[in-house]
């Protein structure tokens, strides 16, 4: 199967942040799912919004009933680190996904207050 849903981290510097592929994903979605936030990082575009209240949880139904369309999920560092990849990946098979993480917002934080992120529990 080809990857339909595309997960993106996104960092607080926004699409800035992002390299030219991730970039161009976003650009050519037919539906762009995020919260308000990470919806306000994209500007302009022609794609369908699904912004969520409470979570990707709270749109996964509706993000099934766009398969086969290009969907791109926008999320917070790591989709993969307790976020939205995580639970997309719980209902979605891995061969219709493409994940593009950014750092983890553990990650950033561990580095902005100089803690080894090895060193510390993350809940």
């Amino acid at each position: 199967m080809t990857p339909w849903l595309t997960v993106i981290g996104i960092g607080d510097d926004g699409l800035d942040g992002l390299g030219d592929a991730a970039r161009t994903l976003i650009t050519t979605a037919d539906v762009l799912v995020g919260g308000d936030r990470h919806q306000a990082m994209v500007a302009t575009t022609t794609a369908e919004r699904i912004t969520w209240k409470a979570g990707v949880g709270s749109v996964v139904d509706a993000i099934a009933a766009r398969r086969g369309q290009h969907v791109v999920v926008l999320t917070t560092g790591d989709p993969m680190w307790f976020g939205a990849g995580a639970n997309l990946a719980r209902r979605f098979a891995a061969n219709e996904m493409t994940i593009l993480p950014h750092p983890s917002a553990f990650s950033l934080a561990a580095a902005r207050l100089g803690w080894p992120l090895a060193d510390i529990a993350t809940l």
